[in-house]
């Protein structure tokens, strides 16, 4: 059912989302070749002697992790699950 009132608010845009991967050079080289997207090495005040990894493409940022590496902060459980996502283009569709 739909509701007919007005949302308190409407997103904008994502933020915190976290990719857990077998391999970040490996996964940061398909989306940059394929996506277009951009890769950026960053170190965090909390935690200086770790390099952090994420791919930026528009005004989103999606972090990259080792999967095996944990590092603080971090959830008491990885779990490896799909989740459907769509990456919007302004290209033709093609099949990648």
């Amino acid at each position: 059912m739909v509701s007919k009132t007005t949302p308190a608010t409407t997103i904008t845009s994502l933020d915190h989302i976290v990719l857990t991967v077998k391999s970040v050079p490996r996964a940061t080289e398909w989306y940059i070749k394929n996506l277009g997207m951009k890769s950026e090495a960053f170190v965090s005040a909390s935690s200086p002697d770790v390099t952090r990894y994420s791919l930026k493409f528009g005004l989103q940022k999606i972090n990259l992790h080792e999967y095996g590496k944990v590092r603080a902060p971090h959830f008491l459980m990885v779990l490896l699950v799909s989740i459907p996502g769509l990456y919007i283009s302004n290209v033709k569709s093609t099949i990648i």
